[in-house]
């Protein structure tokens, strides 16, 4: 997803050359270190490359900087869109449920989990390419000992990274599973506190607190195994180094003044190891995320449309008069002559009409399905639910494209004058058009 987006291989391309002027800015700090007392001319013309390559630095660090925001951006794009359209091919994950969980699973989780990952993927790379560039221009200035002490603090870190590897990828599952169930949490609060009672309210606000503290204490064990992976490599290669470079300054006096040049470096080595060694885990618990990200249309919840509809559902033909079974409908609607006409689905609650229509809507290409839970078109309309409902069967019975409309519950929340208003305009689209409604007042002045 990340790895194979165009902006990825150019923000690569970047930290290379970043990090490749930062070891020689480096190397030449280290030049200018080993002649300032015999040669200054000579001295200071390397201090003049090392802030030429510094300045390069900062170019192609500001331009990777910028083509990672492009990166994320493009990734997260394409992952909604693609997510919404799997999502689309399995009819059973239509529900209201599953709307709410992809809204904030897409919102809340996948757009900052790319965005760290995108500037993650990227840092990783930056920091072990430092760490690698430094230590080459360290050994050219330093030699072979003091080299050495400075790699062994990269093994213990990667030693670190590899024993804790198991229980990070099993944290990071449970820190974005958590994090999604306090979200939940959440909204539950609003819902209990305008229209529950006291009681409701106070349940959801423990509820919320509950689900919270198992997400806060799964980012606190992580973060706990984090440092310790990244400051003891650090701590345990510190009196080795100061040991190796006593005794090299000792045999070799002239190194005194390129190692004091590069001191600095030393120190920024130290840090970019640490960085690598605490990114390193994060980014295996970046990696889980979008693995999770990936998968995620698969783990909704999927629920059976297509069993045969209950026998105590009817559909009234309005041009007959007549009652028709679920059977006959289909039989009628799925043949190449089926004649425009208005079809009314009754039936006691539970018997599936809402189903059948979503049934229909998967078999049906060119037909719509409109109820209260969703929104066709782009437009944003305001008002009751009525009102918007109204809104939009307005906009959708002037689109000659559509052959099927199916209409679930829309009078359930308008008045009678607008259902009369309405009612007459479906049965006069129903001479040109196959409109098939579960209605939810069951009678209305003529």
């Amino acid at each position: 997803m990340i790895l194979k987006n165009k902006y990825f291989y150019v923000a690569f391309l970047l930290v290379v050359i970043q990090q490749a002027l930062v070891g020689l800015s480096t190397y030449f700090i280290g030049l200018a270190g080993r002649f300032a007392y015999l040669e200054p001319g000579r001295s200071f013309y390397y201090i003049v490359i090392f802030f030429l390559s510094i300045a390069a630095c900062y170019v192609f660090g500001s331009s990777s900087l910028y083509f990672r925001v492009k990166l994320s951006n493009s990734v997260w794009s394409d992952y909604y869109r693609n997510t919404l359209t799997r999502a689309k091919e399995v009819w059973g994950v239509n529900s209201a449920k599953n709307k709410e969980m992809v809204s904030h699973w897409i919102i809340g989780e996948s757009l900052p989990t790319i965005e760290e990952a995108s500037f993650y993927y990227v840092e990783i790379i930056a920091l072990y390419l430092n760490v690698i560039f430094t230590v080459v221009a360290l050994y050219a200035i330093l030699g072979t000992m003091i080299t050495i002490s400075l790699l062994s603090c990269m093994v213990v870190s990667l030693s670190l990274i590899l024993l804790t590897k198991k229980k990070v990828k099993e944290l990071s599952t449970e820190i974005q599973s958590s994090k999604i169930e306090a979200f939940r949490a959440i909204n539950k609060i609003w819902d209990n506190a305008f229209f529950g009672m006291k009681k409701h309210f106070e349940e959801s606000l423990v509820n919320s607190k509950d689900k919270e503290k198992v997400y806060f204490d799964n980012q606190l064990k992580y973060k706990l195994i984090e440092q310790v992976v990244a400051c003891l490599p650090v701590m345990t290669s510190i009196p080795l180094i100061i040991y190796i470079s006593h005794h090299t300054v000792m045999m070799h006096p002239y190194i005194m003044g390129s190692l004091v040049a590069v001191l600095p470096r030393s120190l920024q080595l130290y840090q970019s190891i640490h960085a690598a060694s605490m990114h390193t885990t994060q980014l295996m618990v970046i990696r889980s995320k979008v693995k999770n990200l990936e998968h995620f249309h698969t783990t909704l919840e999927r629920a059976d449309f297509f069993n045969d509809a209950d026998i105590r559902i009817k559909i009234h033909c309005h041009s007959s008069g007549l009652n028709i079974s679920p059977t006959d409908l289909c039989g009628v609607l799925f043949s190449d002559s089926a004649d425009p006409g208005r079809y009314t689905i009754t039936g006691p609650n539970g018997t599936g009409k809402s189903s059948f229509l979503k049934k229909l809507k998967s078999q049906l290409t060119n037909a719509i399905l409109v109820n209260h839970e969703n929104q066709i078109g782009v437009n944003d309309d305001v008002g009751s639910s009525g009102e918007k409902i109204m809104k939009s069967l307005g906009r959708l019975f002037a689109d000659d494209a559509v052959r099927f409309f199916l209409l679930d519950e829309w009078d359930a929340n308008t008045d009678i004058e607008n259902t009369k208003k309405t009612d007459a305009i479906i049965e006069e689209l129903s001479k040109k058009s196959i409109v098939i409604e579960v209605r939810h007042k069951k009678s209305i002045e003529r």
